[in-house]
């Protein structure tokens, strides 16, 4: 009988375990966790892979393509749509950059003779109060201009050359512009000065606002 169960163990030892089992130090098979059914469990975890897919949710994140809307924010180029700020001069200021308490006079000088390189020019408002009734010109004894500007002057003779300058008033009324060409540039000597009224006096103009077509055509003494 002894001898039968030392066979027996012998044969046992042998023997190859069947799948599932694994053979302990006394030869026995025993059931052994081969990992596939807690790995099984693993490939639950797996499902945590499933979970990467939750990773996929990080395409959640490609949401923030939606952060892409920001794109929206590019809308805010209408805040470009604030240069309408510049509509402030409804608020009393001026129109685009004419400062609220000047007009911007806009025109032509045309000189009919040779221009010194030192001459200078000017364009001034005056209140038909302030003109000599006999001459219609400046009284410059008894009174003085509303405002003036220094302008480009001309830099060929006989061609009309464009100015633009902003000249202060006192508020919204008739005025009549003169323009000045003192060659010397020093606006004493009077004869190297040449003035003439605007082809066009008298203007009603308004504080902010641009006023066009103010051209002078003038014509030294002696010509």
């Amino acid at each position: 009988m002894t001898l039968t169960l030392i066979t027996l163990a012998l044969l046992a030892c042998e023997r190859d375990c069947d799948p599932g089992y694994g053979k302990a130090a006394d030869g026995i098979c025993y059931p052994i966790d081969d990992g596939s059914d807690g790995g099984a469990a693993g490939d639950g975890g797996t499902a945590g892979d499933g979970g990467t897919t939750g990773d996929g949710g990080t395409t959640g994140d490609g949401g923030t393509t939606g952060d892409g809307g920001t794109t929206g924010d590019g809308g805010a180029p209408g805040d470009g749509g604030a240069p309408g700020d510049g509509g402030e001069p409804g608020d009393g200021g001026g129109i685009g950059d004419v400062p609220h308490d000047m007009i911007r006079v806009r025109g032509t000088i045309t000189y009919f003779g040779d221009i010194e390189p030192t001459a200078i020019c000017q364009v001034a408002a005056w209140d038909e109060s302030g003109l000599d009734p006999k001459t219609g010109f400046p009284d410059r004894l008894t009174s003085m201009d509303l405002g003036f500007a220094e302008v480009d002057c001309p830099t060929k003779a006989d061609v009309p050359s464009e100015y633009v300058g902003d000249i202060p008033l006192d508020g919204d009324r008739t005025v009549y512009f003169f323009g000045m060409l003192d060659q010397d540039g020093d606006l004493f000597t009077v004869k190297d000065r040449v003035e003439v009224g605007a082809t066009g006096n008298p203007y009603s103009v308004s504080l902010g606002t641009e006023t066009k077509g103010v051209d002078f055509e003038m014509v030294p003494a002696g010509r």
